[in-house]
Protein backbone atom coordinates (compact mmCIF):
# COMPACT_ATOMS: atom_id res chain seq x y z
CA UNK A 1 0.00 0.00 0.00
CA UNK A 2 2.46 3.00 -1.05
CA UNK A 3 0.05 5.67 -1.12
CA UNK A 4 -2.24 4.89 1.58
CA UNK A 5 -0.93 7.42 3.82
CA UNK A 6 -0.53 10.08 1.12
CA UNK A 7 -3.95 9.34 0.22
CA UNK A 8 -5.33 9.38 3.87
CA UNK A 9 -3.36 13.03 4.68
CA UNK A 10 -5.37 14.41 1.57
CA UNK A 11 -8.94 13.54 2.54
CA UNK A 12 -8.06 14.36 5.93
CA UNK A 13 -7.21 17.96 4.49
CA UNK A 14 -10.25 17.99 2.44
CA UNK A 15 -12.07 16.90 5.89
CA UNK A 16 -10.92 20.03 7.97
CA UNK A 17 -11.28 22.20 5.34
CA UNK A 18 -15.55 21.46 5.57
CA UNK A 19 -15.58 20.56 9.29
CA UNK A 20 -15.01 16.88 8.66
CA UNK A 21 -13.11 15.04 11.55
CA UNK A 22 -11.32 11.64 10.46
CA UNK A 23 -12.52 11.73 6.95
CA UNK A 24 -10.05 8.98 5.92
CA UNK A 25 -9.86 5.31 4.43
CA UNK A 26 -10.34 2.24 6.30
CA UNK A 27 -8.90 -1.01 6.34
CA UNK A 28 -10.75 -1.75 3.56
CA UNK A 29 -9.04 1.47 1.51
CA UNK A 30 -12.63 3.02 0.81
CA UNK A 31 -14.83 5.26 2.61
CA UNK A 32 -18.40 6.97 2.40
CA UNK A 33 -19.40 10.68 2.88
CA UNK A 34 -23.07 11.64 3.04
CA UNK A 35 -23.50 15.51 1.51
CA UNK A 36 -25.61 18.28 3.16
CA UNK A 37 -28.09 17.93 0.21
CA UNK A 38 -28.10 13.58 1.03
CA UNK A 39 -25.93 12.48 -2.00
CA UNK A 40 -23.59 9.58 -0.83
CA UNK A 41 -20.08 9.66 -2.17
CA UNK A 42 -17.79 6.77 -1.65
CA UNK A 43 -13.98 7.41 -2.24
CA UNK A 44 -12.20 3.86 -2.80
CA UNK A 45 -7.74 3.48 -3.31
CA UNK A 46 -6.82 1.07 -5.73
CA UNK A 47 -3.52 0.09 -4.59
CA UNK A 48 -2.43 -1.73 -7.78
CA UNK A 49 -3.02 1.06 -10.25
CA UNK A 50 -2.19 3.71 -7.49
CA UNK A 51 -5.61 5.29 -8.22
CA UNK A 52 -8.06 6.43 -6.55
CA UNK A 53 -11.59 6.40 -7.54
CA UNK A 54 -14.97 8.29 -6.40
CA UNK A 55 -18.13 7.46 -6.74
CA UNK A 56 -21.73 8.13 -6.10
CA UNK A 57 -25.25 6.80 -7.08
CA UNK A 58 -27.10 8.34 -10.34
CA UNK A 59 -30.14 6.01 -10.01
CA UNK A 60 -31.35 2.49 -8.91
CA UNK A 61 -31.47 0.47 -12.13
CA UNK A 62 -34.94 -0.47 -13.26
CA UNK A 63 -36.07 -4.27 -12.56
CA UNK A 64 -37.72 -4.71 -15.71
CA UNK A 65 -35.25 -6.04 -18.93
CA UNK A 66 -36.26 -3.46 -21.18
CA UNK A 67 -36.15 -0.65 -19.20
CA UNK A 68 -32.46 -1.99 -17.99
CA UNK A 69 -31.40 -2.57 -21.14
CA UNK A 70 -32.61 1.07 -22.44
CA UNK A 71 -30.61 2.42 -19.55
CA UNK A 72 -28.11 0.22 -20.11
CA UNK A 73 -27.72 1.35 -23.95
CA UNK A 74 -27.96 5.13 -23.14
CA UNK A 75 -25.25 4.36 -20.31
CA UNK A 76 -22.78 3.03 -22.94
CA UNK A 77 -23.46 5.42 -25.97
CA UNK A 78 -22.98 8.10 -23.38
CA UNK A 79 -19.64 6.94 -22.23
CA UNK A 80 -18.49 6.22 -26.33
CA UNK A 81 -15.74 8.57 -26.41
CA UNK A 82 -16.87 10.76 -23.12
CA UNK A 83 -19.31 11.85 -26.21
CA UNK A 84 -21.95 12.86 -23.16
CA UNK A 85 -20.35 13.32 -20.23
CA UNK A 86 -18.42 16.28 -18.58
CA UNK A 87 -16.27 13.91 -16.81
CA UNK A 88 -15.76 10.72 -15.58
CA UNK A 89 -17.43 7.68 -16.81
CA UNK A 90 -21.17 5.63 -16.13
CA UNK A 91 -21.00 2.63 -14.94
CA UNK A 92 -23.39 0.00 -12.28
CA UNK A 93 -22.49 -1.25 -9.04
CA UNK A 94 -24.17 -4.61 -8.28
CA UNK A 95 -23.85 -4.50 -4.42
CA UNK A 96 -25.95 -1.23 -4.75
CA UNK A 97 -28.03 -2.54 -7.86
CA UNK A 98 -27.60 1.29 -8.91
CA UNK A 99 -26.24 3.28 -12.06
CA UNK A 100 -23.12 5.16 -10.85
CA UNK A 101 -20.75 7.60 -11.94
CA UNK A 102 -16.98 7.36 -11.39
CA UNK A 103 -13.97 9.54 -11.64
CA UNK A 104 -10.67 8.12 -11.20
CA UNK A 105 -7.45 9.96 -10.43
CA UNK A 106 -3.78 9.27 -9.65
CA UNK A 107 -2.46 9.46 -6.66
CA UNK A 108 0.85 10.94 -7.39
CA UNK A 109 0.80 14.70 -7.07
CA UNK A 110 -2.71 14.30 -5.99
CA UNK A 111 -3.54 17.17 -3.87
CA UNK A 112 -6.92 18.09 -1.20
CA UNK A 113 -7.78 20.66 -3.66
CA UNK A 114 -7.58 18.61 -6.82
CA UNK A 115 -9.95 16.46 -5.16
CA UNK A 116 -12.32 18.73 -4.29
CA UNK A 117 -12.00 19.96 -8.02
CA UNK A 118 -12.85 16.35 -8.87
CA UNK A 119 -15.44 15.91 -6.23
CA UNK A 120 -17.37 18.98 -7.56
CA UNK A 121 -17.08 17.84 -11.68
CA UNK A 122 -18.30 14.34 -10.22
CA UNK A 123 -21.29 15.93 -8.51
CA UNK A 124 -22.00 18.25 -11.45
CA UNK A 125 -21.99 14.98 -13.77
CA UNK A 126 -24.34 13.16 -11.43
CA UNK A 127 -26.84 15.66 -11.61
CA UNK A 128 -26.92 16.14 -15.64
CA UNK A 129 -26.65 12.56 -15.53
CA UNK A 130 -29.58 12.06 -13.16
CA UNK A 131 -31.64 14.50 -15.40
CA UNK A 132 -30.50 12.60 -18.68
CA UNK A 133 -31.10 9.35 -17.90
CA UNK A 134 -34.25 9.78 -15.84
CA UNK A 135 -35.45 11.23 -19.45
CA UNK A 136 -35.08 8.42 -21.44
CA UNK A 137 -36.29 6.03 -18.67
CA UNK A 138 -39.58 8.53 -18.68
CA UNK A 139 -39.55 8.30 -22.41
CA UNK A 140 -39.34 5.00 -22.76
CA UNK A 141 -42.13 4.29 -20.19
CA UNK A 142 -44.40 6.76 -21.94
CA UNK A 143 -43.80 5.01 -25.45
CA UNK A 144 -44.75 1.41 -23.52
CA UNK A 145 -47.76 2.74 -22.32
CA UNK A 146 -48.82 3.97 -25.58
CA UNK A 147 -47.99 0.76 -26.98
CA UNK A 148 -49.61 -1.67 -23.77
CA UNK A 149 -53.07 -3.09 -25.17
CA UNK A 150 -55.53 -1.59 -22.46
CA UNK A 151 -57.35 -3.94 -19.78
CA UNK A 152 -60.65 -3.78 -21.48
CA UNK A 153 -59.43 -4.42 -24.80
CA UNK A 154 -57.48 -7.41 -23.06
CA UNK A 155 -59.80 -9.28 -21.51
CA UNK A 156 -62.06 -9.28 -24.81
CA UNK A 157 -58.82 -10.75 -25.88
CA UNK A 158 -58.96 -13.54 -23.44
CA UNK A 159 -62.77 -14.39 -24.31
CA UNK A 160 -63.94 -16.72 -27.16
CA UNK A 161 -66.65 -16.60 -29.17
CA UNK A 162 -69.46 -19.70 -28.62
Amino acid sequence: MRDFTTVNNVLSELGRRHGIDGLRLSAESTVGLCLKDGIEVDFEYDDRRNRMYIYTTILALPKEDTERLKLFDAMLELNCLEKGLPCGSLSIHRQRDAAICQLGLPVTGLTSSMLENSLRELLTCRDIMETTLGRILKEHADIKARHTPKQSTMSLLGKRAR
